[in-house]
């Protein structure tokens, strides 16, 4: 996409894609790195530009009052007629996204205690009558050596009169973040309540290492719903286990006021763990060794969870090529089958390389190929990839390609990103998804034409 034009800053690189507005990272006049927020100009003219004043307006009423734990709101434009050549912005530092500052391998300690800087944030806000209503790990930065805050364009003011500025439940974030009654009905929703789901469901997944937690309640007694069935290995893993059920819970009357999440979760971090010791023993410090080997364990597993996930991505890609591989069967032609090996990698790879953060992907592909052995030979790969960043974002292709005598050329290559669960997110699965099928005929005359003059 293009790099818009906003005056007074110049416009380095994307940062990311919302629902709403696309975010840049550009230098002020004085060269100091900051992010802008820009409106996308086909919305303006529905319920997203008063959404986008609103953000502002409370965003900088925030800053002005130097409200502890919120990214400062720095610069804005709010033209009368929103157009192409004048769109609305706003600027803020540019932070560290949470996850990037923990790390790859963070103590839980760590975890918690940025998780419990976040929940004294939303603690204020509730105070104030206020609510976030878009807590994720992509909204929770560092920045000067604390935790805070941004994007306050789902903001829940006293003043929020106008219920359609609430309705709207695609636009109140990505699935495995968001309380149910924010689906349901989000114009009659309590604001607090879902920030303490939200925030429940962001503790889990920083805690686990991945980029989304499971859908629903997070009881301890239900399979594959507790922190140490996803690798994390803690004395006291348990009692954040206790409070994630409590924060996740589907009516929100149950859930605990986020001032007493905020003082559970600095509690936490603070207190010793068994292991913690002044002077170390032989057992002290055989038990330290053991447990660097135990996070080393936990990190191989939350990474192969991870390539899990981007193989499943890949596969909802993908979930219409088995009518394909029937096709191919039905046709007689010998084909390699579905593989999670990266046959279409190389031409993928360079485009999902263009989404900050990336660190697994995953496949699903099938090929043909002829090869006589007197150095004629045709190969046709198809399939679907998908790579997984930190922030939350996966980037999807699909493609098909064919190496022959001639060389290697993509036939058709369709690639996109989204934040996972949202709801751009199966829209644009399903492009891909039925992209795969539409250019089967195609491919396969491409295909026949090389092997034919091999």
């Amino acid at each position: 996409m293009p790099k818009p034009k906003v005056p007074g800053y110049t416009v380095k690189g994307s940062l990311g894609r919302g629902g709403n507005a696309d975010v840049w990272r550009a230098l002020d006049g004085s060269g100091k790195l900051v992010a802008v927020k820009v409106l996308r100009i086909e919305n303006a003219k529905a319920d997203s530009y008063p959404r986008f004043q609103r953000e502002v307006r409370e965003h900088a009423q925030l800053t002005h009052e130097r409200v502890p734990g919120v990214l400062p709101l720095l610069d804005q434009h709010l033209p009368v007629r929103p157009s192409r050549a004048d769109r609305p912005w706003l600027v803020t530092p540019l932070a560290i996204p949470i996850a990037k500052a923990l790390g790859e391998r963070p103590p839980l300690e760590s975890v918690v205690a940025a998780v419990a800087r976040i929940a004294d944030s939303l603690a204020r806000l509730h105070q104030r009558s206020m609510a976030h209503r878009d807590v994720k790990p992509s909204n929770c930065y560092r920045y000067e050596n604390d935790w805070v805050l941004g994007d306050f364009g789902l903001i829940e003011t006293p003043l929020d009169a106008d219920a359609a500025l609430t309705v709207g439940a695609k636009a109140m974030g990505p699935r495995a973040f968001i309380a149910p009654e924010m689906v349901l009905r989000a114009d009659k929703a309590a604001g607090a309540p879902a920030d303490v789901y939200s925030l429940g469901k962001t503790l889990w997944a920083l805690a686990a290492g991945l980029p989304i937690a499971p859908i629903g309640e997070h009881r301890p007694e239900l399979p594959d719903k507790q922190l140490r069935d996803f690798g994390v290995s803690h004395p006291r893993a348990f009692k954040l286990d206790r409070l994630i059920d409590q924060m996740t819970r589907e009516v929100p009357e149950e859930r605990p006021p986020m001032d007493r999440v905020a003082q559970e979760l600095s509690d936490w971090a603070a207190a010793p763990t068994p292991r913690e010791s002044v002077t170390l023993t032989l057992d002290d410090t055989a038990a330290a060794i053991a447990d660097i080997f135990e996070r080393d364990r936990r990190v191989a597993g939350q990474r192969a969870s991870r390539f899990a996930l981007a193989n499943s991505v890949a596969a909802q890609v993908a979930r219409r090529m088995p009518e394909i591989v029937k096709l191919l069967d039905d046709s007689g032609v010998q084909h390699s089958a579905l593989t999670t090996e990266g046959v279409v990698a190389p031409a993928l790879r360079d485009e999902f390389n263009k989404t900050p953060n990336i660190d697994v992907a995953g496949w699903c592909c099938c090929s043909l190929e002829r090869n006589t052995g007197t150095l004629a030979f045709g190969f046709l790969r198809f399939g679907a990839g998908a790579a997984l960043s930190r922030d939350g974002v996966v980037a999807l292709g699909a493609a098909y390609l064919l190496l022959d005598n001639a060389g290697n050329r993509v036939l058709w290559m369709d690639t996109d990103t989204a934040l996972m669960g949202s709801t751009a997110y199966d829209d644009k699965v399903g492009r891909l998804a039925d992209g795969l099928v539409s250019n089967l005929q195609a491919a396969l005359t491409e295909f026949h034409k090389s092997i034919s003059q091999a």
